[in-house]
């Protein structure tokens, strides 16, 4: 079982989120709202998802420099993380299933492994 840090781990990596992200809080993106209504949508009007050109101007606004969408990143794992879910992935997910001791964590797919890590906080009382 991990050592218990009094949550300087998840502290770091939240910080660490933040750095990567260029801050705290939520970016004011300067494409025009109508571009995301159904109107806008079916019109073909730009917007920073669908327009290379637009998202580097977005960046550019708000100070952001690159994104998963940038690196080759698939759009659903953005998507989750502009939500405001917190979705481990990777390295932290396998990590967190370790410190969690959770059998048969290695074979299963990542939302199983999702799953397993809420259903053992929820039962240890630690859910982060």
């Amino acid at each position: 079982m991990a050592k218990n840090d009094g949550g300087a781990a998840e502290v770091a990596e939240k910080l660490a989120e933040e750095q990567e992200a260029g801050g705290r809080g939520s970016f004011v993106d300067p494409t025009p709202n109508h571009a995301y209504t159904v109107a806008g949508v079916t019109s073909g009007e730009p917007t920073p998802e669908t327009d290379p050109d637009l998202a580097r101007e977005a960046r550019e606004a708000t100070r952001v420099t690159e994104t998963k969408f940038d690196r080759g990143e698939s759009a659903t794992s953005v998507q989750a993380e502009t939500s405001g879910e917190t979705k481990l992935t990777g390295e932290a997910l396998d990590a967190r299933g370790a410190e969690l001791g959770i059998e048969g964590f290695s074979s299963m797919k990542a939302d199983e492994k999702r799953a397993a890590i809420a259903e053992a906080e929820a039962a240890s009382g630690n859910g982060s």
